[in-house]
């Protein structure tokens, strides 16, 4: 698998701009928030039956593959009625810090999700300290995690009610 090619960036740790690094450190926080978006709209944030921490983005295109070509992590392809759907797989197995510096690096940048990954963070340090009722807390992260993915919209009262109107032809 491939390594990160991103400088993750940790808001904790700021990282230092060098003169000849500005334009580098830009454009990665740009690939950044790219992915944070990606994140936000099509990603699935989740633990799996083994209770291992993963993010998942799928889409008909071949970007998840794009995506697992240049930073790793898992992909793979599958029908869904006559669609192929391409996956991509972050998981929190082989390389422990994939995830969390994956997660630190995108966290800046979500809107929708921050919630689903600061509990993925805390199901990833209890995976890896195991204290005691460690399962009995993942699984109340879990069900956590479910509840957020399957929260009610916003309210479209707050829209401007302009924005809501369909255009005439």
């Amino acid at each position: 698998m491939a390594e990160w090619r991103i400088p993750l960036l940790k808001p904790s740790h700021p990282m230092k701009l060098f003169s000849g690094r500005t334009k580098i450190l830009e454009e990665a926080k740009a690939k950044c928030a790219y992915i944070a978006g990606l994140v936000d709209g099509e990603g699935a944030i989740e633990i799996d039956k083994r209770n291992d921490p993963r993010i998942r983005i799928g889409m008909k295109s071949l970007l998840p593959y794009e995506l697992g070509k240049q930073y790793g992590g898992c992909v793979t392809k599958y029908w869904q009625s006559t669609s192929l759907i391409y996956t991509w797989n972050i998981y929190n197995t082989e390389k422990r810090e994939w995830l969390t510096e994956f997660i630190w690096s995108i966290i800046p940048e979500i809107r929708m999700k921050a919630p689903q990954l600061k509990l993925l963070l805390e199901a990833i340090e209890l995976k890896e300290k195991r204290p005691e009722n460690w399962k009995q807390r993942m699984k109340e992260i879990k069900e956590e995690i479910r509840r957020l993915n399957n929260a009610n919209p916003p309210d479209l009262s707050e829209i401007p009610h302009w924005t809501l109107k369909r255009r005439n032809k």
